[in-house]
């Protein structure tokens, strides 16, 4: 995802439950593993340089009884998790349009949405 979209919602919800420590160490922690599926790739390309390496790959790889297997679950996991991926970037985006809005609608510190009426107090 794109480091703009994601650090909204990394930074409220690492900052509200975990603190700045949670999201320093958090995102050097993350940062090594991805460097490390980052270096497995790379020698994984040095192999096999192909074009449509994800499912040259997974066929390359398999045992040949499940070489055909291997590619087709290579493709639908790789098509979900885009699909998911979109998602969650749509619902973040959105959450900080709705955010913009409200703070533009009500302005900073305006409380009038949080009336004695609508809290069921009177």
């Amino acid at each position: 995802m794109s480091i703009w979209a994601s650090s909204e919602a990394y930074a409220t919800q690492g900052l509200a439950y975990g603190g700045p420590v949670v999201v320093i160490w958090g995102w050097v922690l993350v940062s090594c593993f991805s460097m490390a599926i980052a270096l497995c790739m790379a020698e994984l390309v040095s192999a096999f340089p192909t074009s449509g390496g994800l499912y040259y790959w997974s066929y390359m790889l398999a045992p040949v009884r499940y070489r055909r297997l291997a590619c087709w679950m290579t493709g639908w996991i790789n098509m979900l998790g885009q699909v998911a991926t979109t998602a969650a970037l749509e619902l973040m985006i959105t959450n900080f349009v709705a955010s913009l809005v409200q703070l533009h609608t009500l302005g900073p510190g305006d409380t009038s949405y949080c009336s004695q009426s609508s809290l069921g107090t009177r």
